[in-house]
This record gives C-alpha cells, sequence and structure tokens, in this order.
C-alpha cells in the first residue's frame, strides 16, 4: 500500500508540473561496483621419479647408464604438470644447445617420442613412422641431431583442433607423463669409445592453439 500511495502522488506532481510549465525533476539513485581483473598464471613442474621431486625453475639432469654401448637403449620418462591458475591447451617439447664430441649426437637415434593424453597411463601412441618425416630428413631414423636442430618441437594436446580442452590443467594433481627413448646405433664402431652428447631437453605450456600452424603435431 505503501508503494501505491507514492507512485500515486508522483504521478500528481508530474501532472502539475506539466500544467504549470514547469521543469520536470527526475529521482534517481546510483550504486558503484569496483571491478577488477588479473591474468592468470601457468607455472609448469617437472619430475624424473613419478612425482617424488618435482623442479620448477631449477635445473633437472639425466643422463644415460655408464659404459653405454651401441646397441643399448636409455628411456627418459617426465611428468608434467601445472601449478599456475590458467589452464595450458599444449605442451611442447623441444631440444636445444647440443654439443658433445665425436659425433655421437648423430649415432644415437630416438625410437620412442611420447606422451599420455586423456590420463596419467593412456599413452597417445604415436608411432616413430608418424614423427620422422617431422623431425628427420626421411631416412627411416631419427637421430638426436635432427631432434635439436628441427624448428619444431613436438606438441602434445586433449582432443583435435580447434582446441577447447585444457591439456593440463590449473590442478597439481593433473599430472601427464611424457617419455623420449634414446638406442646408441648398434652399428656404432670402436671411433665413438669416450664419445659424448648432451642437450636440453625444453617442456612448454601454453594456451596458444596458433603453434599447431607451424608444423609438427
Amino acid at each position: 500500500m505503501k508503494r501505491s500511495i507514492l507512485m500515486s502522488l508522483l504521478v500528481i506532481g508530474t501532472a502539475a508540473a506539466l500544467i504549470g510549465g514547469a521543469t520536470i525533476a527526475y529521482f534517481s539513485s546510483s550504486e558503484t561496483v569496483v571491478v577488477s581483473s588479473q591474468a592468470g598464471t601457468m607455472d609448469l613442474q617437472v619430475s624424473k621419479d613419478a612425482g617424488t621431486n618435482w623442479w620448477d625453475g631449477d635445473t633437472m639432469t639425466w643422463s644415460t647408464p655408464a659404459g653405454w654401448a651401441p646397441g643399448d637403449t636409455a628411456t627418459l620418462i617426465v611428468d608434467v604438470r601445472n601449478v599456475g591458475s590458467s589452464g595450458a591447451l599444449i605442451l611442447g617439447v623441444g631440444g636445444e644447445n647440443l654439443g658433445g664430441t665425436l659425433g655421437l649426437v648423430d649415432v644415437i637415434h630416438i625410437t620412442e617420442l611420447d606422451a599420455t593424453e586423456y590420463d596419467y597411463s593412456g599413452w597417445m601412441g604415436a608411432p616413430m613412422s608418424y614423427w620422422e618425416p617431422i623431425f628427420g630428413n626421411s631416412d627411416g631414423t631419427l637421430t638426436l641431431r635432427e631432434f635439436v636442430d628441427s624448428p619444431y618441437s613436438a606438441k602434445f594436446f586433449e582432443g583435435w583442433p580447434p582446441l577447447t580442452t585444457d591439456y593440463l590443467d590449473p590442478n597439481p594433481s593433473d599430472v601427464k607423463r611424457f617419455k623420449i627413448t634414446f638406442e646408441f646405433d648398434s652399428g656404432a664402431g670402436p671411433e665413438y669409445q669416450g664419445a659424448t652428447a648432451n642437450f636440453d631437453l625444453k617442456f612448454t605450456i601454453t594456451d596458444d592453439p596458433t603453434l599447431l600452424g607451424t608444423g609438427g603435431p
């Protein structure tokens, strides 16, 4: 009832103002809402011991077994997670800072290059026949030099472009695995005794889907 009476009085007052030729006064009320925004963050961590220890901004090291000989293989498995506040569509993996002696980098072949997709244990299963033309020279092998010197990094993601699902959620429990297997060419001769090879394996997470247009998976 009180609301109806007030509305009636306003109507009467307005009518009187119109009749008298006076200026109409409008009532108004405003409130201020403070709006702020903060960009999300991505924070990649890696582990080589199944999550026992995580590296974040530090250098994690790994090496093949001592006494590595022609025909031997060694597999590096790395767990990755994103502890930032923004999800990542793509995990990129590549090499840089290749070094060594006696050309050992040319007789170390990469025979596996894979990552899990929707969960922690399900490997994507891409065969080397898929990767080799991307990194190598289509001769049936992918050497360590070809992998590091290639302008393309391996890119892992969920689903298929256009990407809509984060590969690494902003959640420490969303852990994915990556593996790379190295094989010392069984046909390598004694000239490689005592030779060395080293490089940096670089992991990058991003939400930029345009990277998929630069080549590679």
